[in-house]
C-alpha cells in the first residue's frame, strides 16, 4: 500500500522497493534477474520512494557478487492470486465467462469476445491484469508488452467496470490519427453493442466539444494538450473522472511533447495524492527499462515479452546483403536483396546520404511489393523525402490503382484543394500513398482506410503513422533512421524505443493481418550497418528521459504555479524534485536553494511582464496572462512576442482578425523551426507584393520588427 510510506521504517521501504524490482523485472520477460543489477536497482528506488513522501534515504549496498550470480522471475502463483482474491479480487481462469465475477455483465463479455474475433480466452498479460493485479477492482497500473501483446483490452476492461459504475472514461493519446481510430473501434465494438456515448476532442473543427463541455459522454479520446487545457480551465474534471487511459507513454522523453506528458502526469498524481482517484492505467510498448519510470508513477507493473506475431529485424547494408534477427533462431541469420547496389545520384552534396536510402528502398520495394507480393510501410523523417520517394516509387513499381482512395479523395471538399492532395490523387492511380502531415484529417484517413483495406500496396509516412494506428503490413522500412534538428543544425538519431515502436507496425495481430513481420533498416555504408545492427537491434533499452529540464526557469515556474493556486519558490522547487525529471536528478539541499534561488529570480522578471502576481509576501499566483500561457503550453519567449506585436496593434487602426491572428503565430517559438524549402519565390518588400497584408501596413512592419529583433534572417530570405 503505497499510501502508507509516510509511517514506515527505513526497512520497510528497502523491502518495498526489492520486491517492485523483483516485480519490474518479471514484466520484462526476462526469465532471471541479476543479482547486483537488482540491489542496485532497489537502492536507488529507496531513495526515490522517500523522496516521494518528502523525506530524504541516503541508501547503500556493500557485498561481493560473481556477474553470473541471478535469481529467477517468479510467475503469479496460486498463493498471489489467494492474497488477492483474500482483497477482494477473485482469481480468474482466462476464459471471458469468469470476467462476471469481477464486476462485468454477459452483455460487457459479449462484446469483448466481438472485440477478440470470437477468440473465447484472455492472454497471460490480461490475466495477471484483472488477477491478482485488481485492474477491474479499481487499481492502477502500467501495462508493458509488444505491439499486438493486448494492451488495449486491459485499458477498455477498466473502462467497461467504470461505466457501469456511472463512472467517465478518458483515453490521452499523442495523435489526432490514433484518437479517430481507437475511439471509432471503441465505438465500433461497445458504443453501438451496450449504448456506450464516445467522443472525440483532439482540437480539430470536427470535434465533440459541445458534449465535452457539457459532460455528455461515457468516454473521450483527448490528446494530451487538449486534455491539459481542459483540465487547466476546468479543474473539477479530473475529479469527476473514473478511469484516465494514457498510451504511448515513451512519448515522455519526445523533445516536443514530452514536457506536456510529464505535466499532465504531475497533475494526475497531485489530484490522485489528494483523493485516491481516478484510476490510472499507463500503457506503453516494449520497453525494458521501466526501472526509474515505474517507481516515480508508483504503480505496479503488468508485462509480457510474448509478440503473437513473430517480427524479423534485419539491417540492409549498401551491397543488398541483410544481417536480420530472426525469433525463431539464437544467431542472426543472413539474406540478401536484388537490384542492389543502389543508384545514388544527386545534384546536392548535402543530400546524398538521403538519396542512397531512397534508392535502395526503391530497390527493396521492388523485391518485396512486386516479386513476394507483400505490402510495405516506409517511414521517412521528412516531408519533401517522403513525398519525393512516394512519386518514384509510384513511376517504378507499376501497380494497380487504390481505386477507393482516389474516389474518396475526388469526393473531398474541392474548395480546400492544396498541392499535396493533387499528388497524392496521381500517386494513388498507381497503387502509392503518402501519410503526411500536408494533409487533412480526412485525407489522413481516407489513406489509413486503404492501406488497412490492401489496396494501397507500399505507403510512405512520416512518423504520424507510427504510434498504434493499426497497419496490417508485412514489413516496414526505416529509410531515414534520424531525424534533422533545427536547433544544433544536425541529425540526431531516433531513440530505441521510438525505433521499435515504429518497427513494431509490421505484422500487428489483426484479421486477415500476416503471419510475420519484418523490420528493415537501410544502411549508407557497411560502417553505418554495424552502427545501426549495434544500436537497434543487439543494442539495449536506455532508461526513459525526461525533457522538463530542458525548460527555462521562467517556463518552469509558470508551470508548477499553473498546477497550484498560489505557492512560494520553496514549494516550487520541491514540487520540482517530484517530478520524473526531478526523480532522476540528484536532489541534495544544495540542489534545492539553487532552483530556488532561480524560480524566484525568474518569478521577479514575470511580475514585472504581468505573468505572475505576488500575492502576499513570497507567495505567488499566475496572473491572467501567465495562466494563457501556461493553459496553452505557450512559452514565456513566445507570449512576450505575441503581447509586443498584439500591443503594436491595439494602439493602431487595424482590426485584430483572423488575418491578424494568423500572423501573429509566425512571431511563436516554434515557428524559429520552420525552415522554408531553397529555390521557393521569395516575397520582395514592395508594398504592392505583400499579398494579404497589402492593406495592412502596420500588421506588416510589426512582423518585420519582429523578425529584426529576434535575429532571424531577413523577410525576404524566409519567406
Amino acid at each position: 500500500d503505497l499510501h502508507s510510506f509516510p509511517t514506515r521504517r527505513s526497512s520497510d521501504l528497502h523491502i518495498d522497493a526489492l520486491v517492485k524490482e523483483l516485480e519490474t523485472s518479471r514484466a520484462t520477460g526476462r526469465p532471471d534477474t541479476p543479482i547486483a543489477s537488482w540491489l542496485t536497482a532497489a537502492v536507488r528506488g529507496v531513495e526515490a520512494l522517500a523522496a516521494s513522501t518528502g523525506r530524504e534515504q541516503q541508501a547503500g549496498c556493500y557485498g561481493l557478487l560473481t556477474s553470473s550470480r541471478a535469481i529467477p522471475n517468479a510467475a503469479v502463483g496460486r498463493h498471489l492470486r489467494r492474497i488477492a482474491e483474500s482483497k477482494g479480487v477473485p482469481g480468474i481462469d482466462g476464459s471471458l465467462e469468469s470476467l462476471a465475477a469481477h464486476g462485468l455483465f454477459p452483455d460487457d463479455i459479449a462484446a469483448i469476445r466481438s472485440r477478440l474475433h470470437d477468440k473465447a480466452t484472455l492472454n497471460r498479460l490480461q490475466q495477471d491484469a484483472v488477477s491478482p493485479n485488481g485492474v477491474l477492482a479499481g487499481r492502477s497500473l502500467l501495462v508493458r508488452a509488444p505491439t499486438s501483446g493486448g494492451k488495449t483490452l486491459i485499458a477498455e476492461l477498466a473502462m467497461l467496470r467504470q461505466w457501469r459504475l456511472g463512472r467517465k472514461t478518458v483515453f490521452l493519446l499523442p495523435l489526432r490519427a490514433l484518437a479517430h481510430e481507437q475511439s471509432a473501434a471503441v465505438r465500433r465494438h461497445y458504443g453501438d453493442r451496450l449504448g456506450i456515448r464516445v467522443i472525440v476532442s483532439t482540437g480539430e473543427l470536427a470535434d465533440d466539444d459541445d458534449l465535452l463541455r457539457h459532460n455528455q459522454f461515457d468516454v473521450a479520446f483527448l490528446t494530451y494538450e487538449k486534455f491539459t487545457a481542459l483540465a487547466s480551465a476546468r479543474p473539477r474534471f479530473v475529479e469527476d473522472l473514473g478511469v484516465v487511459v494514457l498510451d504511448e507513454i515513451q512519448m515522455i522523453e519526445d523533445s516536443s511533447r514530452g514536457r506536456t506528458l510529464e505535466l499532465l502526469l504531475v497533475r494526475l498524481q497531485r489530484v490522485r495524492r489528494e483523493r485516491s482517484w481516478p484510476q490510472l492505467i499507463v500503457l506503453c510498448g516494449e520497453l525494458a527499462n521501466l526501472d526509474s519510470l515505474q517507481t516515480w508513477l508508483g504503480l505496479n507493473v503488468v508485462g509480457s515479452n510474448e509478440r503473437p506475431i513473430p517480427l524479423i529485424q534485419g539491417v540492409v547494408s549498401p551491397s543488398g546483403s541483410i544481417r536480420q534477427r530472426d525469433p525463431a533462431y539464437e544467431v542472426p541469420t543472413a539474406a540478401s536483396c536484388p537490384g542492389f547496389p543502389a543508384r545514388a545520384k544527386t545534384g546536392r552534396g548535402d543530400r546524398y546520404d538521403a538519396d542512397k536510402r531512397a534508392h535502395a528502398a526503391i530497390a527493396v520495394a521492388r523485391h518485396v511489393i512486386r516479386t513476394q507480393g507483400k505490402q510495405a510501410l516506409f517511414f521517412c523523417f521528412s516531408t519533401w523525402q517522403a513525398r519525393r520517394l512516394a512519386s518514384w516509387l509510384a513511376d517504378d513499381l507499376g501497380l494497380a490503382p487504390a481505386a477507393e482512395l482516389v474516389v474518396a479523395l475526388s469526393e473531398a471538399d474541392t474548395s480546400q484543394d492544396h498541392r499535396a492532395r493533387s499528388l497524392l490523387v496521381s500517386i494513388a492511380k498507381k497503387g502509392v500513398a503518402f501519410h503526411i502531415a500536408d494533409l487533412d484529417s480526412e485525407e489522413r484517413r481516407a489513406v489509413e482506410a486503404g492501406f488497412h483495406a490492401g489496396e494501397i500496396r507500399a505507403l510512405v509516412a512520416t512518423p504520424t503513422l507510427a504510434m498504434g494506428v493499426n497497419s496490417p503490413t508485412d514489413t516496414v522500412v526505416f529509410v531515414d533512421n534520424g531525424i534533422y534538428n533545427y536547433e544544433e543544425r544536425r541529425e540526431i538519431p531516433i531513440s530505441v524505443p521510438m525505433y521499435r515502436n515504429m518497427a513494431g507496425r509490421a505484422g500487428r495481430l489483426l484479421p486477415g493481418g500476416p503471419p510475420s513481420g519484418t523490420a528493415l533498416l537501410l544502411a549508407v555504408s557497411d560502417p553505418d550497418a554495424q552502427r545501426l545492427w549495434d544500436r537497434y537491434i543487439e543494442g539495449p533499452v536506455p532508461a526513459l528521459e525526461s525533457r522538463l529540464g530542458e525548460l527555462p526557469a521562467e517556463d518552469l515556474a509558470i508551470a508548477l504555479l499553473h498546477l497550484q493556486t498560489e505557492a512560494t519558490a520553496v514549494q516550487l522547487a520541491e514540487d520540482l524534485g517530484r517530478t520524473y525529471w526531478g526523480s532522476l536528478q540528484q536532489r541534495t539541499d544544495l540542489w534545492v536553494r539553487t532552483y530556488r534561488r532561480r524560480l524566484e529570480e525568474s518569478l521577479a522578471q514575470l511580475a514585472k511582464e504581468g505573468f505572475a502576481v505576488e500575492s502576499r509576501p513570497g507567495r505567488w499566483t499566475l496572473a491572467p496572462l501567465g495562466k494563457t500561457a501556461a493553459a496553452f503550453g505557450l512559452g514565456v519567449r513566445s507570449a512576450r512576442r505575441l503581447v509586443h506585436l498584439a500591443g503594436k496593434l491595439r494602439g493602431a487602426t487595424e482590426a485584430m482578425d483572423v488575418l491578424a491572428l494568423v500572423a501573429l503565430t509566425q512571431a511563436t517559438v516554434a515557428m524559429d523551426e520552420v525552415v522554408m524549402p531553397k529555390g521557393t519565390t521569395p516575397v520582395t518588400l514592395e508594398a504592392d507584393k505583400r499579398g494579404p497584408l497589402k492593406n495592412r501596413p502596420i500588421l506588416w512592419d510589426a512582423l518585420l520588427d519582429t523578425y529584426m529583433e529576434i535575429g532571424r534572417a531577413s523577410c525576404r530570405e524566409r519567406v
